[in-house]
């Protein structure tokens, strides 16, 4: 029974039964060029002032600008690639068009979208490919083996920070542009579980050469987080948002599509669901902590079904990562979390607003609920399609309406 991949996070532990294969790869020096003018953002002599449309006018059959006076917009997806990110890549690419098309109906002077992923720590860089489970087919529908033959080295090698498939600029064609961004939104689940999200912003900025200069001139910078986990870096919240804010100023603009939902007037991190059902039931269910043999072990001597425990005792192998009984990623019960809170994600983009608002007042989005634009910037990962929630973070983060 095949379905999701366990998160990499605590696969140190795993490793005891089913060991995991790094493949190492080079580093890459390849540059990848981003249309723009001489300072890798507006075209030289614009101010981000009135455009007369992309590419001169250039729209697709049937459209026509809703607006003028936009910005140059560069946007940086930051998508999760580690084992259990397969459904939600796939939802991720199926939106994207949304998005492309409100740029391009918007008559902003130029735009380039580049994807990163969260992996900042595989040995050799960025990996490609499909990391899989098996878990046992009946309750307590325990993770049983992992497979990660399916994962290989991108070709030619990308460093980590550095855009998959190449930054995609608006002078492509547009049937173009959505076939190279629905296949970099897909990087594969072969990435690092120690996921990085909010860190992978300040590596995807430092690297021109594979990137270009994304957040340079007089461009407005978009970062759109996609993760169905939180945030797993290490320095505080803080710290972040002020360096971003200090490099760009309210020029960014930062949304989120992580676990969690609107509660009021406010978007509460928390285990979900795709498709909104509820999730974690198993966990009511007796723990199986304890019934194994007991005899005393060391790792590879247990009776079948069994493992050896941290404290050296046998116990059942439905027992190994029970602290983790509601999540797909270890347990694949009928009801389990496909997503888990995104505390950090969620915190980090209330902060940026919140410091993007200090900096320019007229920055905060006055549709939202009681104010509080930060609700319009993110958005559940367990919804089942994202396409309005792409096109609205293109209306209120890169066209600022």
């Amino acid at each position: 029974m095949e379905r999701r991949a366990y998160k990499r996070a605590v696969r140190s532990v795993l490793l005891l039964a089913a060991p995991f294969i790094v493949a190492l790869v080079g580093c890459s020096s390849r540059a990848v060029p981003v249309s723009s003018g001489t300072d890798g953002g507006a075209p030289s002599g614009n101010d981000g002032g009135t455009a007369s449309g992309i590419d001169g006018g250039a729209l697709d059959a049937g459209q026509t600008c809703t607006s003028t006076g936009t910005p140059w917009v560069n946007t940086l997806f930051i998508v999760d690639n580690s084992s259990s990110m397969a459904e939600e890549q796939t939802r991720l690419a199926a939106a994207i068009p949304r998005y492309v098309a409100a740029l391009r109906a918007s008559c902003a002077p130029g735009y380039n979208i580049a994807v990163v992923s969260t992996d900042l720590d595989t040995p050799g860089g960025e990996k490609a490919g499909l990391f899989t489970s098996t878990f046992a087919g009946a309750p307590l529908f325990e993770l049983s083996s992992t497979d990660a033959s399916g994962c290989q080295p991108v070709a030619p090698s990308v460093e980590h920070g550095c855009a998959r498939g190449g930054v995609v600029a608006h002078t492509e064609d547009p049937s173009t542009q959505r076939s190279r961004l629905a296949a970099n939104v897909q990087p594969g689940t072969c990435g690092s579980g120690t996921e990085k999200g909010i860190e992978a912003i300040g590596a995807a900025l430092s690297h021109p050469g594979c990137n270009g200069m994304l957040g340079g001139g007089n461009v407005r910078l978009v970062v759109i987080l996609v993760s169905d986990e939180d945030d797993a870096g290490l320095e505080p919240i803080a710290p972040a948002v002020t360096a971003l804010a200090q490099q760009l100023g309210p020029r960014v603009r930062v949304g989120a599509i992580v676990a969690g939902q609107v509660v009021g007037d406010r978007f509460e991190p928390g285990n979900c669901r795709t498709g909104g059902a509820s999730c974690g039931s198993l966990c009511q269910q007796p723990s199986p902590v304890g019934s194994g043999s007991g005899m005393p072990c060391t790792p590879g001597n247990c009776p079948a079904g069994e493992y050896c425990t941290s404290a050296g005792v046998c116990d059942v192998e439905a027992a190994r990562f029970w602290q983790y009984c509601h999540w797909c990623s270890f347990y694949n019960a009928p009801d389990c979390c496909s997503a888990v809170a995104g505390d950090r994600y969620v915190s980090f983009v209330e902060a940026m607003e919140a410091a993007n608002f200090a900096a320019q007042p007229t920055s905060r989005t006055p549709s939202c609920p009681s104010g509080r634009s930060a609700n319009c910037r993110l958005a559940s990962i367990c919804d089942a399609d994202w396409g309005d929630t792409l096109e609205r973070f293109a209306q209120l983060l890169a066209l600022g309406r």
